[in-house]
Order: C-alpha cells, then sequence, then structure tokens
C-alpha cells in the first residue's frame, strides 16, 4: 500500500484554524488545500510484509523522494510488546518479556523473549540506532500521576523529535524498541530498507539466513486463492503461493514535524506475543494515499476521491 507524504511540518494549526473559520455549508480544509504537496515537494512510502512461513516476516520499506531537492528522511519500525503485565494479578508467576539488544556478530538486531511464544529475533539491514523504551502510558504527562518508569512508551518521540535522550533506556532493554533510519534521498531516487522478525534458532539468539524478498505485488495477488481452495504450490501462472502475504502501510516521521501519531501493527499471533509496527510518524494524520497501487501513484490532488485518503 502506498502513502505520500509531505516533507514540509505537517500544517495542524492551518488546518485547525481555517475548518474553525469556515461555516457549516463551506467545504473542509484539507490537507491537499494547505499547498503542502506543491512541487512535488513528497514522499511516495511503500510498507510491504511477507511471511515466509508461520513464524518468519518480512519487512520491505521503500520510499521515493518526488521533489525537486534532496530531502532528509526518518524511518523509525518499532517493535513492542503488547502491555499485559499492567493488569495482571500480584500472584502471577509469568515473567514480563523483555526486548535487548542483539546482533552479537556485528548485525543490528532486537531479541523479543516471551514466555509462551519463546524467543524472536527482528534482525535490520544497514546501521541503524535501536531505540529501547517500555510500552508504559505516560501518566505524567496525561494524568498528572507518578510515572512506574522513567522511559514511557512515548519515550522514542522525545529522543527524536526534541533530541531529550534520557528518554529512552542506555542500557538498550524494555518493552518498546525502535531501529532509527536517518535517509538522505535525493530528487527521484528511492531509498530501500529490509527487515526480518523471525522465531530464532533453539539455543540461540539467532535466525536462519534470511530468504529474499522478491516480487511481492505479484505473490500478493496469489494470496487469497491459497487460502480459499486450500492449495499451496501454484497458482496458473505458475507462481509460488505457498507463503502468506499481508501489505499494509503507515506514514514516516519527518525530522520537520510536529507531534505524534499511532500506526498500524502487525502481529505474528494473537494474545499477548510480540507486535511489530512500522514506523511511529510525527504528524502522520490524514493524508492522501493510493492503496489500490502498492508501487507507484499519481501526484495527489484536490479531486483525490475521500474513499482514498487515510481516515
Amino acid at each position: 500500500m502506498l502513502y505520500k507524504y509531505p516533507q514540509s511540518a505537517f500544517p495542524y494549526h492551518d488546518l485547525v484554524e481555517t475548518n474553525r473559520r469556515r461555516g457549516r455549508e463551506a467545504p473542509e480544509y484539507e490537507l491537499i488545500d494547505t499547498g503542502i504537496f506543491d512541487e512535488d515537494r513528497y514522499f511516495d512510502d511503500v510498507v510491504e510484509y511477507a511471511k515466509a512461513g508461520p513464524d518468519d516476516l518480512l519487512v520491505r520499506i521503500s520510499a521515493t523522494n518526488h521533489g525537486p531537492e534532496v530531502a532528509d528522511l526518518h524511518l523509525l519500525p518499532h517493535l513492542w510488546f503488547r502491555n499485559t503485565w499492567s493488569w495482571a494479578s500480584h500472584d502471577d508467576p509469568s515473567p514480563r518479556p523483555v526486548l535487548r539488544r542483539g546482533g552479537d556478530d556485528g548485525s543490528v538486531a532486537v531479541v523479543a523473549e516471551h514466555s509462551e511464544l519463546g524467543r524472536y529475533v527482528l534482525s535490520c539491514d544497514g546501521s541503524p540506532t535501536l531505540l529501547f523504551t517500555e510500552n508504559e502510558t505516560n501518566n505524567e504527562r496525561l494524568f498528572e500521576a507518578a510515572n512506574r518508569t522513567p522511559y514511557v512508551k512515548d519515550g522514542i518521540h522525545e529522543r527524536v523529535v526534541n533530541g531529550y535522550s534520557a528518554a529512552v533506556n542506555p542500557a538498550e532493554i524494555g518493552t518498546k524498541a525502535a531501529a532509527w533510519y536517518r535517509l538522505t534521498v535525493q530528487p527521484g531516487a528511492t531509498e530501500e530498507i529490509r527487515l526480518r522478525l523471525a522465531m530464532a534458532e533453539p539455543g540461540t539468539g539467532t535466525t536462519q539466513s534470511r530468504p529474499e524478498v522478491k516480487h511481492l505485488p505479484k505473490h500478493a495477488r496469489a494470496v487469497a486463492g491459497s487460502q480459499i481452495d486450500g492449495k499451496t504450490g501454484r497458482d496458473d501462472d505458475g507462481n509460488d503461493r505457498s507463503a502468506m502475504l499481508a501489505i499494509m502501510a503507515a506514514p514516516p516521521l519527518h525530522r520537520n514535524a510536529v507531534g505524534t501519531s499511532a500506526q498500524p501493527m502487525f502481529a505474528p499471533r494473537s494474545g499477548g506475543g510480540p507486535m511489530v509496527g512500522m514506523m511511529e510518524g510525527a504528524g502522520g494524520g490524514g493524508l492522501p494515499s493510493t492503496p489500490s497501487s502498492p508501487r507507484a501513484g499519481p501526484r495527489p490532488t484536490r479531486s483525490t476521491p475521500r474513499s482514498s485518503r487515510r481516515s
């Protein structure tokens, strides 16, 4: 799925104030009306998920700069545990799940350990900075009450957007983590990162060699048939349909924006297992999108139908 994300700070104030001044009979003042997409200063952002096996999730994130100048882009794939420990009884013997830095062989990875699901590893291409915090509500900010931990769920936002390094755990351990990619994208160019969330090999903190993510859109068209007719093997075009595929998207973080928004997540299993959420974004609401095309799309225009806009 494709999302179009502007390269300038998200115009929250302009949207709110202009719509407040408009009467009931006037049309809604929308993002495209602010001029934020002028001169094609936006990114095409595509997030693709493919399952190579029941416990093996591959992720590819592609960002294309349609603007006339070089632009910086910050991408933060997230991994976190659903918070079930906050309401657990005091006599619950289950240990709290944990995320910690892995990659002892020089690679960049996050190890996720859960008492029921076992051990997973999020392997990250390149050399992103790993950030760790707790998936705990910031009670001090919301309710003026004491926090149970100095590291709360918006700590990653505080570190990236506001530069507050004390908001993340220097011990690189927690229940919520992000891989911070800082990209510089040339005009018309596309930058791509890949990740893999897979169950670790027994007795180790690593996974098997990573399978390549290829031809994802074509495989996606074969998913429905392979699930409905109960077959694995190949479709009518001879394409391998054995792996289940899901494609989702969410806007990335642009350094000049303000605010934060929760983004879609993918849970490899139900219950309290690890969830991977791709890209927490600053100022990520109400962006025009073209969900019918996973790889490309037209420039945003005022004629973009409301049904294609992200709610």
